[in-house]
C-alpha cells in the first residue's frame, strides 16, 4: 500500500474516532432515510392530532348530553316523588271507600297513577343509562387522547434526535470532504513531485 494513502486513511480514522467518542448518543444516519422517517412521523403526528380534536369534540358533545339528561332527571325526581305520594294517598283513600262507583273511579285513578309512575321511572332509567354509556365513551376517549399524546411526544423526541443526527452527519460529511480534498491535493502534489 502506498504511504500517502495510508496517511490519509489514518487521518480519517482519527478524525472519525474523535467525533464518535464525543457524541455517542447522537448516531450518524442515512440522511435521505432519516428525512423520510421525519416526514412519516410528522404525518402520523398530524393524524393523531386530528384524531384528538375529533375525540375532544365528541367528549364535549357527550358532556353536554349528560348535562341535559341530568337536568331532565332533576325535573323527573320531584314529579316521581309526587306521583308516588299521590299513589299512596289514593290507595289509602280507596281502602276506606264503600260505594262501588267511587271505588271504581279511585281504582282508575290508581291505575293511571301507576302508569305515570312506571313511565317516569322508565324515562329516569333510560336517562341514567344514557349518562352511564356516555361517561364510558368519555373515559374511553380520554384514554385514547392520552395514548395519542404519548405517541406524539415520542414521535417528537424521535424527530428531534433524527434532526440532530442529520446535522451531525452533514457536519461529518463536510469535515470528511475537506480532509479527502486535502489528502487528494496532497497525493496529487506528491505524485507531481515524484514525477519530476
Amino acid at each position: 500500500m502506498n504511504k500517502p494513502l495510508t496517511i490519509a486513511l489514518m487521518i480519517l480514522l482519527i478524525v472519525g474516532g474523535i467525533g464518535f467518542s464525543q457524541e455517542r448518543q447522537i448516531p450518524y444516519v442515512d440522511i435521505a432515510s432519516a428525512q423520510k422517517t421525519i416526514e412519516t412521523l410528522k404525518a402520523e403526528n398530524q393524524k393523531l392530532a386530528d384524531d384528538n380534536a375529533k375525540l375532544s369534540k365528541e367528549i364535549t358533545d357527550l358532556e353536554a348530553q349528560n348535562n341535559q339528561a341530568q337536568q331532565q332527571i332533576n325535573k323527573i325526581d320531584p314529579l316521581l316523588a309526587s306521583v308516588i305520594s299521590k299513589g299512596k294517598e289514593l290507595f289509602n283513600v280507596n281502602s276506606t271507600i264503600v260505594d262501588e262507583g267511587m271505588k271504581q273511579k279511585a281504582g282508575e285513578a290508581i291505575r293511571k297513577n301507576n302508569e305515570l309512575k312506571n313511565r317516569l321511572e322508565q324515562r329516569r332509567k333510560e336517562l341514567q343509562d344514557q349518562i352511564a354509556a356516555n361517561q364510558k365513551k368519555i373515559d374511553s376517549n380520554r384514554t385514547a387522547i392520552f395514548i395519542n399524546e404519548s405517541k406524539i411526544s415520542k414521535n417528537n423526541d424521535t424527530i428531534v434526535l433524527l434532526e440532530a443526527s442529520i446535522a451531525k452527519t452533514k457536519n461529518q460529511q463536510d469535515i470528511l470532504e475537506k480532509y479527502i480534498a486535502n489528502v487528494n491535493e496532497f497525493l496529487t502534489k506528491t505524485e507531481q513531485d515524484i514525477g519530476k
